[in-house]
């Protein structure tokens, strides 16, 4: 069963080897990934940024 907490979140991680800030048009969340490998629960209100993104994969 899926955590209530996570429902609504989408996980991308950062294939980069250098750091990524966004932040979220619609919630106003900073989403920050630091290292290569870094992975992130994005609200999927904010995904259509994400989608964009050529340094960060959807898992």
């Amino acid at each position: 069963m899926e955590d209530s907490i996570y429902k609504n979140n989408v996980k991308y991680k950062l294939i980069a080897d250098k750091p990524v800030v966004i932040n979220g048009s619609v919630t106003g969340r900073t989403y920050i990934f630091r290292e290569k490998g870094d992975i992130n629960y994005v609200d999927r209100r904010d995904t259509g940024i994400f989608e964009k993104n050529k340094y960060l994969m959807k898992i």
